[in-house]
């Protein structure tokens, strides 16, 4: 005589048990979950993609600070030279005052107080430097020198790449003119506020970023690679460092 257990019941008849059927209610949870960031991002990319359409009526929204080559320059030999070099280094700040000021705290102060926005030319990084995808030629290079800065979130320096000649270009402020908007498609914002109002409601961005990401939410200390992959140059002596690059 045999005798069914839920065991044999189970293997009879093909069943689940209550820890497969929890774990396939999860899995058909996260599927669920992951086909929504999917058809987010896909969402993001085709707003991402819209054309853009001139404006019938212009108008200001605040101020744009950039730099631009210095007046008695822009009639020189090499204005040109340094006029295509400035496309690829220049900075844009934006502002709703033509100040150019922010908020911050003195030291043994308690209030707030207005300071000078600081701006300079782009700097790139070693591994921007080193890349084929660089858009500076040789002659434009030789006018940059590296440097070490010092970076609190690793500990540690970081070699960057920085121009030597700051003086041929001066800041300029100007109004920050709309003149063309991205092309409005209705149906396409509202599906993009209906699903960031889902997963913001239902709080379920940190269980994206926990399972797709595997962290609960993003930081760069998370993806920084660990020794064995780091660059050995930011484990020397600073001044090493510098003699090594000077001698090269």
């Amino acid at each position: 005589m045999i005798v069914e257990t839920d065991e044999t019941l189970i293997a009879l008849y093909n069943l689940k048990t209550r820890r497969q059927k929890r774990r396939a209610y999860k899995s058909d949870k996260e599927k669920a979950l992951f086909g929504v960031h999917n058809r987010l991002v896909a969402l993001y990319n085709i707003w991402r993609n819209l054309p853009m359409v001139p404006l019938s009526a212009p108008y200001q929204k605040g101020w744009k600070r950039s730099f631009v080559l210095q007046q008695e320059e822009q009639y020189g030999p090499d204005a040109e030279f340094y006029l295509e070099l400035l496309n690829k280094i220049n900075t844009t700040f934006y502002s709703n005052t033509p100040k150019f000021t922010k908020k911050v705290r003195r030291k043994y102060k308690r209030k707030k107080v207005d300071s000078d926005m600081p701006q300079f030319l782009k700097v790139f990084s070693e591994q921007e430097w080193d890349s084929p995808k660089l858009n500076l030629s040789e002659a434009e290079k030789k006018l940059f020198q590296p440097q070490l800065f010092w970076r609190r979130d690793i500990k540690n320096y970081e070699l960057k790449y920085v121009f030597a000649q700051p003086w041929h270009f001066v800041l300029k402020i100007s109004p920050n003119m709309i003149t063309e908007a991205k092309l409005l498609d209705v149906a396409l914002d509202a599906e993009i506020n209906k699903l960031e109002q889902y997963l913001k409601s239902e709080r379920l961005w940190p269980v994206i970023y926990r399972q797709i990401f595997g962290m609960s939410k993003l930081k760069y200390d998370d993806y920084r690679p660990p020794d064995e992959y780091r660059n050995p140059g930011t484990k020397q002596n600073v001044y090493a460092i510098l003699d090594a690059l000077k001698d090269a």
